[in-house]
């Protein structure tokens, strides 16, 4: 815990402004912007690699909600009364401690993003490890986490991409492999449903795994068109995810969760495609 006294007194030194700099970069691991940045990927520059980043959300974040429940480690403050976190990032640190949601999150999404590039010998690769490296450092910075908690959602999120991209490219050119690895992954998700119940990242997983068999069998959409259209197509798509996210709040964490996760991946797809957008 000495660490992050030191970093509280940093904290302190630089007031305001560094923390209001934080919580700016820790938002990048927040939902919005996560399945923002991950559905901009998906509609409109590659589609495998959003499928790749989705499946990487799907498990990862579900897998990281249950850990939590399971060992039920406290927050920092909890454990060691000296440890006074930002008052900005308290409403960012919901649940228990281990693993950091944000930085599983960041590298679902944006290291997911960085593996498939880097894969692919694109220049690209560096800017998603980057910003997880900034996300998990915000954490312990204002003091929500400790560097346990980051580095288990770290190696833990590097062993499900590294898992997965594997088992994409052993499924790419052939339809009964996609619906296989589908399979697989809705039989991880029912058996965390099964031991930890309903959990909001859970019905996130069901949602992409689900959108992406509808997907492959009814809708193969390309990335295409001018990049006036790909801008046009993201920002009709963000609106209604915007939505979905904001207004929809009746359903419970579950089914929320579960639309916005079938929105991305298939419904809004299926839409576009229809209008030729």
């Amino acid at each position: 815990m000495e660490y992050l006294l030191v970093l509280q007194n940093i904290r302190q030194l630089f007031g305001n402004l560094g923390e209001t700099v934080m919580i700016g970069i820790t938002s990048l691991g927040e939902p919005a912007i996560t399945f923002l940045f991950f559905s901009a990927i998906y509609w409109c520059v590659s589609k495998r690699a959003g499928q790749f980043m989705g499946f990487n959300i799907a498990i990862g974040c579900a897998t990281g909600q249950c850990l939590k429940e399971m060992y039920k480690i406290k927050r920092p403050w909890e454990i060691d009364t000296r440890i006074k976190p930002s008052d900005k990032a308290i409403s960012t640190a919901v649940g228990y401690s281990f693993p950091s949601g944000h930085t599983l999150r960041a590298m679902s999404c944006y290291g997911a993003f960085s593996y498939w590039f880097k894969k692919r010998k694109s220049q690209l690769w560096y800017i998603g490890y980057v910003i997880v490296l900034l996300v998990a450092f915000s954490r312990i910075y204002l003091g929500v986490h400790t560097l346990i908690d980051i580095v288990g959602a770290i190696v833990l999120s590097s062993i499900f991409y590294i898992i997965l991209f594997d088992l994409m490219e052993w499924s790419r050119k052939y339809l009964g492999r996609k619906l296989l690895l589908a399979l697989l992954l809705i039989v991880i998700l029912g058996i965390l449903v099964g031991v930890f119940g309903p959990l909001s990242n859970i019905g996130t997983g069901f949602g992409i795994v689900s959108g992406y068999i509808m997907e492959v069998l009814f809708v193969k959409f390309k990335p295409k068109g001018s990049i006036g259209i790909r801008i046009i197509r993201f920002f009709i798509g963000a609106c209604g995810l915007l939505f979905i996210m904001n207004c929809l709040g009746g359903f419970g964490a579950f089914v929320n969760n579960f639309i916005v996760g079938f929105y991305i991946i298939y419904l809004y797809p299926a839409i576009f495609s229809k209008l030729n957008l």
